[in-house]
């Protein structure tokens, strides 16, 4: 395997650790928000009530990062690894519904501008709100699914099982690519 093959390749296992941890946690904090009601009422008393206000804040930027880490980067990096130049994110997402990795783009379009108005539109309407984080709560199984198929190509290609992702990567292992370079038609920034 080349250089660059090889760099493409521990990115896009990298990042799929990533979106990994995510949604572990996004599905904790989906768990603790929809172990309750979604309504109206519960959305005006989050003023009074902190814990629950924390719980739904954790959901809408877990709900947004999962997105951003798979749409913007893991989605980017599994194109490069085939050596296929990324595009647009809505680009992005018709190629890999054609590759099987996501079912429906569309979905995943309709996903990124709900995670846009839950974070632009904050509580400015109670019902609004409350049917949007139960439409967000409704995405979650596209998630899974969207991260098994990327775990599947991790699998079939360089024979990448989940348990061994962060083994896989870790510093010790492959210390020459601890901080690997962005690649072109990485989307949004480089924080991950």
């Amino acid at each position: 395997m080349s250089r660059a093959r090889e760099e493409a390749m521990l990115r896009f296992l990298a990042t799929l650790e990533i979106a990994r941890r995510e949604l572990t946690v996004l599905e904790y904090s989906h768990a603790k928000l929809f172990s309750q009601t979604m309504d109206a009422d519960r959305v005006r008393r989050l003023t009074d009530d902190m814990p629950d206000a924390e719980t739904l804040e954790a959901f809408v930027s877990r709900f947004g990062r999962f997105q951003d880490t798979v749409g913007d980067k893991l989605l980017a990096r599994a194109l490069a690894m085939l050596l296929e130049t990324p595009r647009s994110l809505i680009d992005n997402l018709s190629r890999a519904e054609q590759l099987g990795w996501i079912a429906d783009a569309e979905s995943w379009i309709k996903a990124r501008e709900l995670r846009n108005r839950l974070i632009h539109e904050y509580m400015t309407d109670a019902d609004r709100f409350a049917a949007d984080i139960r439409a967000a709560g409704g995405f979650m199984g596209m998630f899974r699914e969207s991260y098994a198929a990327f775990l599947a190509v991790a699998e079939e290609r360089f024979g990448v099982a989940e348990q061994m992702l962060a083994t896989a990567l870790s510093p010790a292992s492959r210390p020459e690519t601890a901080h690997p370079k962005p690649i072109q038609g990485d989307v949004g920034n480089q924080r991950r």
